[in-house]
């Protein structure tokens, strides 16, 4: 990929591509098939606040192998849908934060969306409604990162030096 260094990366398309998110704001997918970059795309939007993308998380079963989440240095989230030619478009926006969104990733079965923010908190989001269901409170600094071990459990990292298991709300 060309411009800045890449930040964040992650397979979609049952594995065939590898999306790379660069600090200038742009994605490049590569293809294994064709060993080549099939398409780089900007992300940067008129009402974003910088181009930084932090990370970019694809969706993790089968039915939504063309679908990837990213994080950027604006407090929203977006959910994105590789269409024809290979063109990245937005499905989804996850609003709500009010500070950068560092980290973003699903639940193991895509039904819930978890995003990490400079404000300390973690939101879960429902996927399909982009509404949020909980915020998850408790670090003392920047949450950078978060994982679900199964449907019920997430756990999370800090620039407070401590890492969260929170058992999800039903």
């Amino acid at each position: 990929m060309d411009g800045q260094f890449v930040r964040s990366c992650c397979f979609i398309g049952n594995d065939s591509f590898v999306l790379g998110a660069n600090y200038d704001g742009t994605l490049g997918l590569y293809s294994f098939k064709e060993n080549d970059i099939v398409r780089q795309q900007s992300l940067v939007g008129d009402e974003m606040k910088s181009n930084i993308i932090f990370c970019v998380n694809n969706y993790r079963t089968k039915e939504k192998t063309y679908n990837f989440l990213s994080s950027h240095e604006d407090p929203v989230a977006k959910g994105w849908e590789m269409g024809d030619l290979f063109v990245l478009e937005p499905r989804k926006k996850y609003t709500g934060h009010c500070n950068s969104v560092r980290y973003v990733c699903t639940n193991l079965n895509d039904t819930e969306v978890s995003t990490c923010c400079l404000d300390h908190s973690i939101r879960l989001w429902d996927e399909q409604k982009a509404t949020t269901k909980f915020i998850l409170t408790g670090h003392n600094d920047n949450v950078v990162f978060a994982d679900y071990v199964d449907n019920n459990t997430l756990v999370t990292a800090s620039w407070d030096q401590t890492l969260r298991v929170y058992k999800i709300p039903k």
